[in-house]
């Protein structure tokens, strides 16, 4: 394989153009992340009922890391 193959994702679409392959998708849940922390929005599970925010958070987490 050479070099100008490793560009492309499994799916066919060039990694650069992606979200996900260039990193946009990883900076964006990083930043959401920081930000929900920082303004302290652990109040929304007291308040909504129906948003489980502990399961938001854990989102944010696995997509920052990915």
């Amino acid at each position: 394989m050479n070099n100008n193959n490793r560009q492309y994702g499994i799916c066919g679409v060039y990694c650069g153009q992606c979200p996900n392959g260039n990193g946009r998708v990883k900076m964006m849940a990083m930043e959401l992340k920081r930000l929900v922390d920082t303004t302290r929005y652990n109040w929304v599970k007291e308040v909504i009922k129906s948003f489980n925010f502990d399961e938001f958070r854990k989102g944010l987490e696995w997509f920052s890391q990915a």
